[in-house]
């Protein structure tokens, strides 16, 4: 329990700013940040963007990463920001600022296409980066052993995958690993979407707290 207790006022001191929400301009107003954390470099991605810029015109608060235009180094394992950096990774690139950015986000959702039943590469080496987010330790959840996660605040993750020609194992495989990336590092509700064509797109129209806000159809 001392190590513990320790790690954590380290981790503290260690990692950037107090997770704090925004407040908006009024007194006692909370502004919600949403980001949405993009690997789309085909045109039926870009399309998917288009429809989110439109459809989520004028919401205070939201940003858009896009992971083609940050070059990330791939995890190492080597378990530096658990035992000697708590909090902070070895490499300080575009992956060390985007998992602050997570953290510091009311709503994330991340969008890729669905590569064999899982994330795209790019998407996979911001989530391994993500390691930071938890604690070397252990607890139960769900009748599984998984790391405790480092912060109080986490956000309400949304993950989305698109193709056009996806199969039925793949969909369910991408289902299941939405899950497991919610358990390992959210701990909350979060829901897992599937585009496969302009008909779809609308099941994104619910990450920003809304069914329809208008934009392509």
């Amino acid at each position: 329990m001392k190590v513990y207790v320790h790690l954590m006022f380290t981790v503290s001191t260690l990692a950037d700013a107090a997770l704090k929400p925004v407040q908006g301009a009024a007194e006692g107003v909370i502004e919600m940040k949403y980001t949405i954390i993009h690997d789309c470099p085909d045109p039926m991605g870009q399309d998917i963007l288009r429809y989110m810029q439109d459809s989520f015109k004028g919401i205070e608060g939201l940003q858009f990463i896009d992971l083609q235009s940050h070059p990330m180094e791939p995890c190492t394992g080597c378990f530096n920001c658990w035992l000697k950096t708590p909090g902070l990774c070895i490499f300080h690139d575009a992956a060390a600022d985007i998992v602050k950015e997570i953290v510091n986000s009311d709503r994330v959702l991340f969008l890729n296409p669905l590569t064999w039943g899982a994330y795209s590469p790019q998407l996979k080496i911001l989530l391994d980066r993500s390691l930071c987010r938890v604690l070397p330790f252990f607890e139960t959840h769900k009748g599984e052993t998984h790391h405790p996660s480092r912060y109080e605040k986490s956000p309400i993750p949304f993950l989305a995958g698109y193709g056009a020609d996806l199969d039925q194992d793949e969909m369910e495989l991408f289902k299941s690993t939405g899950q497991n990336l919610n358990d390992n590092l959210h701990k909350t509700g979060m829901e897992t979407v599937i585009i496969r064509n302009r008909d779809d797109f609308h099941l994104l129209d619910s990450f920003a707290g809304t069914k329809s806000m208008g934009g392509a159809a």
